[in-house]
């Protein structure tokens, strides 16, 4: 976020962090546009495991020592808490919670306000209950996205995490350049 506020400095970020020392050192950089909560497709509160290498999940077992509760809102909300933004770039990287907090903002998805999306997807599932590229691009199709281009894979096997890139039909890069 950072690299784009340069390149875009009128650029609105707005983001979430349920990690409690993430936030920490994420709110110099947010100031009031962050805020500590975690998205899925139930909103209320709920566990979230710190896994001890760092980061957090939703998802229990995977390296995690220790646990958090935290406030647990849909992506419908924090569209609402942001102000319902226009020309969205929406980014995701929680831990095989995406499919999940897609699901939890179906009015965001259905406004059009949604240009762009880098989502983190896995070709093959990590784990009993996570999605894979494929579910996530099964569930925006309806909406109107489209994958273009799949980037930054942490691994040569199959359920390596990567980012994908959606565009909305018709919309164009903002930058430039070959996607594919």
């Amino acid at each position: 976020f950072l690299t784009l506020k340069k390149i875009y400095p009128d650029l609105h970020v707005f983001g979430c962090e349920p990690h409690p020392d993430e936030y920490r050192y994420l709110v110099p950089f947010f100031g009031r546009s962050l805020v500590p909560v975690a998205i899925s497709n139930t909103a209320g509160t709920g566990k979230l495991y710190l896994n001890k290498f760092g980061g957090s999940s939703l998802f229990g077992g995977r390296g995690s020592n220790d646990t958090h509760e935290v406030d647990i809102w849909t992506l419908d909300q924090f569209d609402s808490w942001a102000g319902h933004q226009d020309k969205i770039l929406l980014w995701m990287d929680i831990e095989d919670s995406e499919l999940n907090a897609l699901k939890s903002g179906p009015e965001l998805l259905k406004s059009g306000r949604v240009e762009w999306l880098n989502i983190e997807t896995r070709n093959v599932p990590g784990h009993d209950g996570s999605p894979s590229t494929a579910d996530i691009s099964a569930f925006l199709e309806p909406y109107g996205y489209v994958p273009v281009h799949r980037y930054n894979v942490q691994g040569a096997y199959p359920e390596a995490p990567g980012d994908t890139i959606y565009f909305k039909a018709g919309v164009q890069p903002l930058i430039a350049g070959n996607m594919l």
